[in-house]
Order: C-alpha cells, then structure tokens, then sequence
C-alpha cells in the first residue's frame, strides 16, 4: 500500500511517502522497498530501506521552492525472499505556494 500525507503540495514544503508491506492483514517488517519519485520536470530520485516492524518505509521528501508544478508520480518495489515482489504507484499534484 502506498500513500501520501496530502494529494496536493506546496512547492518548498515537504511531502511524507509511506510505504506499507502487508501479507494480508499481517505487516511485514525486513522488506527492501525501493521509492522512485519522478517530478513533473521528468527528474527522477530515489529512496530504498528495509521496512520497520510495522511494515511501514517512511520517506519524508522535501520539494524543492523552484520545482515545475504539476502531476508527481511515485513508484514502489518490495522484495523479500519467500514472498511474491510487489510493486505499486501513485501521483499527487506540486502546485505554487500561496501566500
């Protein structure tokens, strides 16, 4: 499972990417998770960890004030030996700061 603390954020402030590594009910801890953050520009930068014992992989990534606006995508892989990889994405918007 992969979410976001906010669909929208404010170029300058940060956004928290959380990455949760479930067998079913059960969250899995020790899973190498991979973050690919492509910004609206095309850049791309990632973030890789081992999840905690809550199966949670927390990136908390700040935007940069001068980013392009627009649609932000992130890609997750998950790897642990036993386990089938999963993989997921999800997009959330960079907009001009207000203010």
């Amino acid at each position: 499972l992969l979410s976001t603390n906010s669909q929208t954020v404010q170029r300058g402030n940060e956004v928290v990417i959380i990455a949760k590594v479930t067998d079913g009910q059960v969250a899995l801890g020790d899973v190498n998770v991979e973050l690919i953050l492509t910004y609206a520009s095309g850049t791309q930068v990632s973030n890789s960890s081992l999840t905690d014992s809550n199966g949670d992989f927390i990136w908390t990534k700040r935007i940069g004030g001068n980013s392009k606006t627009g649609i932000f995508k992130i890609d997750a892989k998950a790897i642990k030996a036993g386990y089938l990889d999963g993989a997921g994405s999800l997009t959330f918007e960079v907009v001009n700061k207000t203010g």
